[in-house]
């Protein structure tokens, strides 16, 4: 009796750590700097709103930025399946209240609904960058073969701090060409490049979270930790090919939370500029 419980034990503790695995793969990071460029971004905004004062900062800049925010909330409702019962992309207040909105019905028993609910929320990170990267392919032939040269793939059977330090090299190498390959360009000052510079600030300044929207992360991330743990209660007999999969494609991940951090580099560019503006004209 003694030694079946032992064994139920350890095959819990394996599905556990398998989880963990999964979790770290894909969220850690991710979330990490998620957090950071929600601050971030709300400094810049305070900043650009203060520097050409909020009328002016909805004609230039939120009229881009907003709708793709929404569009990232509205995007992955449709994929969560939610029911999506009104759609504003672009609605300025001068009361400071929200300039656009997604509101959402959905089956809270069902998993992957409420699964739904955490990507919902970071739906505007995901687009946002994505988008800012496509504009970097289009605009100045960013290359993805290219950025990923140097990576390297992590082992099927490499342990967490493995895994996280080959996931940061891989984050680290893949940015610094990014960033390289756009730096590069700011010397020649081509329309391309001024294109990029300001789309890229206009929907860098809202891939960020509203209060609203980290209020429905938790019982999203709780229902998809819980999945995950019966998925590999289920399956970790098997050998752990989901991990192993994972793993493997780890740069692909490592190549999004580069794109992240390319984000975040240009929005503290901007934040610097405006401040040092702000402080210029004694704003």
């Amino acid at each position: 009796m003694q030694e079946t419980l032992i064994r139920v034990w350890n095959y819990l503790m394996l599905a556990g750590m398998v989880t963990l695995k999964h979790l770290l793969i894909v969220f850690g990071i991710s979330m990490l700097l998620a957090l950071v460029m929600q601050k971030l971004n709300v400094m810049l905004t305070n900043q650009s709103v203060r520097l050409v004062g909020t009328k002016a900062y909805i004609i230039l800049f939120a009229w881009i930025g907003v709708p793709v925010h929404e569009l990232g909330h509205a995007l992955f409702a449709l994929i969560f399946g939610h029911k999506i019962t009104r759609i504003v992309l672009f609605k300025p207040s001068q009361t400071g209240g929200s300039w656009g909105c997604v509101d959402h019905t959905y089956n809270s028993r069902n998993p992957y609904h409420r699964i739904g609910n955490l990507f919902i929320g970071i739906g505007p990170i995901i687009l946002g960058s994505t988008v800012i990267f496509l504009l970097a392919h289009w605009l100045l032939k960013l290359e993805v073969t290219e950025l990923t040269k140097g990576s390297t793939e992590a082992d099927c059977d490499a342990g967490l701090i493995s895994l996280l330090s080959i996931s940061l090299r891989n984050m680290l190498s893949i940015a610094i060409s990014v960033v390289h390959n756009i730096f590069i360009h700011f010397f020649r000052l081509d329309w391309r490049y001024l294109l990029f510079l300001y789309l890229s600030f206009s929907i860098g300044n809202y891939i960020n979270l509203s209060p609203a929207d980290i209020k429905h992360l938790a019982p999203g991330f709780l229902t998809l930790i819980l999945c995950l743990f019966i998925f590999n209660l289920a399956t970790v007999w098997m050998g752990g090919f989901t991990t192993g999969w994972l793993q493997q494609n780890q740069i692909y991940f490592a190549m999004f939370h580069a794109i992240l951090l390319m984000v975040m580099a240009l929005c503290t560019c901007f934040l610097l500029v405006t401040a040092l503006l702000n402080k210029l004209f004694g704003r």
